[in-house]
């Protein structure tokens, strides 16, 4: 079974979750505490977190692993993570909140598809302690969450106070999505040369070469300063592709490998390997191309306006010969 037809499936079973859910007046105002503390108000002391998807009807379990290394987070040992979906995630686990009580009559339907159905969302702590608690599907109204907490005795509605829409959707463990998909980051001052072949056009090929602190290019050419150091500053964010998609593609990148990329870009930083990123025409999407990074395994959808201003012509880049 695909992963889309997964996930489908997973929302489908949410939404009949939801649809057990009974709304009934609630003459209880207080709750639990024991059974309500969804938040944790110290996310600065999470140093992992593993999130766990069981489907009772689907073969495959996901599961991804969240690990805190300093300043960043890695993604199953082998991946830097998204650090704007860990953001995400890591506000939502502060600002969690209960909303109100399933009702009385829908508590053991909801009990039962939760165990059947749900995210195990593990958080460990810097003082070695775990939390955890279970995320389900939507309320019919789309504005809460089914969660129940690990040894609880009764689910409950959550939210995050004035975000409508329901959360599990931020929890869902999709490789993927989690994944920071990186093309390259090379800050100007630590690039060392830059190489852009066209393929079809020798127009818009080129080498740029630093050598002494001053850039030419690789025949001796002078370049244009000013737009030079418009050029170089277009390299000073980290610059992404849009999606892994391997998975929707399956086998196209060997084949692209045999053949000849529109686009070549090769940079080489200060005392590192160079970065490589084969662009190649999707002929069915004129804003995309299909990208390859110095030979993974991945797949990449790059966007054209991203990429595009890196690939310009020789003739912007270099005063006239005389």
């Amino acid at each position: 079974m695909k992963q889309s037809t997964l996930t489908i499936l997973m929302l489908l079973v949410f939404l009949i979750l939801g649809l057990i859910y009974l709304i009934m007046p609630n003459k209880q105002t207080t709750f639990d505490e024991k059974e309500t503390q969804f938040a944790i108000k110290d996310t600065a002391a999470i140093t992992k977190i593993v999130l766990t998807e069981y489907l009772k009807n689907a073969p495959t379990k996901y599961q991804i692993v969240l690990q805190r290394e300093g300043k960043i987070w890695r993604l199953n040992e082998k991946y830097i993570a998204n650090q704007a979906k860990v953001n995400t995630l890591l506000e939502t686990m502060y600002l969690v909140q209960v909303k109100e009580m399933v009702g009385e009559k829908a508590q053991k339907n909801i009990i039962r598809y939760i165990a059947d159905n749900h995210i195990r969302v593990e958080v460990f702590l810097e003082n070695g302690k775990r939390h955890i608690y279970f995320v389900g599907g939507n309320t019919p109204s789309g504005s809460g969450t089914m969660m129940m907490l690990d040894g609880a005795q009764s689910p409950y509605i959550t939210e995050v106070a004035g975000f409508q829409g329901y959360l599990t959707p931020r929890y869902l463990p999709r490789l993927n999505e989690w994944r920071e998909n990186l093309l390259f980051f090379a800050p100007p001052s630590f690039i060392t040369e830059i190489k852009v072949t066209n393929s079809t056009s020798p127009d818009s090929t080129f080498r740029l070469i630093k050598i002494n602190g001053k850039w030419q290019g690789e025949k001796g050419e002078r370049c244009d300063t000013i737009a030079l150091e418009y050029y170089l500053q277009e390299f000073k964010h980290k610059v992404f592709g849009s999606a892994f998609i391997s998975e929707q593609y399956p086998g196209k990148r060997d084949s692209l490998l045999k053949t000849l990329p529109k686009y070549t870009i090769q940079i080489t930083l200060a005392n590192q390997k160079p970065v490589e990123l084969k662009l190649y025409l999707k002929e069915e999407d004129p804003s995309h191309y299909f990208g390859i990074v110095n030979h993974h395994a991945d797949l990449v959808l790059v966007q054209k306006r991203t990429i595009n201003k890196f690939l310009v012509s020789r003739k912007k880049l270099f005063l006239p010969t005389a």
